[in-house]
């Protein structure tokens, strides 16, 4: 079983988290994604935990990222994939003595989800021309092959390059802040947490490019690239 996470908090507040030793990075339509899993427990009284949040901070050059919760995924769940897990909302719960609250939760960066959501807006637009230009055609073709003279439209091009850039997941170092919220204390309780990507996990989820704009486009067996890192 892994060593609990003390937060920094005041005395009072009785609330333990238990981390999973690896934190789930990757890259999807929504933006940059984050995944922890762990369990949260209490000694002598219910808590109600309304809100967590992580800031992330590229150590090499100081960028940061905050990244709110987005849903809850089934806690047997395991690394590989965002997509087709039956995730729900994520909403405050309710941690008890005798009910231990076991979490995997999906974070995102919300920020960058609004700078891509019109490029994603766009594919999806040409994608839905194409199919009814192809339903008019007298031509044969199959939807696969459809897809992959889809990709090579200039528009699209640009598109892919365009989500690529977004990606902003490099080499390096990250410091990870994970703030909960729960009724008991202001400011958010504090675990401070570490972990590395490198240059091959960060090429790796640039290539997310691709399979975001398969997922828009309802093509099937998509697989996205997400990375594992150890959690410190």
């Amino acid at each position: 079983m892994p060593k609990p996470s003390w937060p920094k908090f005041s005395p009072q507040v009785s609330l333990k988290t238990y981390l999973s030793d690896r934190i789930e990075v990757g890259y999807t339509q929504f933006g940059p994604i984050l995944g922890i899993a762990g369990t949260m427990t209490t000694q002598n009284k219910i808590v109600f935990v309304y809100h967590i949040k992580i800031d992330i901070e590229h150590l090499g050059d100081e960028t940061h990222h905050p990244f709110d919760w987005f849903s809850f995924r089934p806690h047997e769940f395991r690394v590989g994939s965002f997509t087709g897990i039956g995730s729900k909302m994520a909403s405050k719960f309710m941690v008890a003595p005798d009910r231990p609250f076991q979490y995997n939760i999906v974070f995102s960066d919300q920020r960058r989800y609004a700078e891509i959501k019109n490029n994603l807006k766009t594919i999806k637009m040409e994608w839905d021309y194409v199919l009814a230009d192809a339903a008019k055609s007298s031509k044969e073709t199959t939807y696969q092959e459809l897809f992959q003279r889809f990709l090579q439209m200039p528009d699209i091009v640009e598109a892919t390059a365009f989500l690529r850039e977004m990606s902003y997941w490099r080499e390096g170092n990250y410091s990870a802040k994970i703030l909960i919220t729960t009724q008991e204390n202001k400011p958010p309780m504090e675990i401070d947490k570490s972990f590395a990507l490198t240059n091959q996990d960060a090429q790796s989820l640039e290539e997310n490019a691709l399979p975001i704009i398969a997922d828009l486009c309802r093509q099937p067996d998509i697989l996205y690239n997400t990375s594992s890192p150890a959690l410190k």
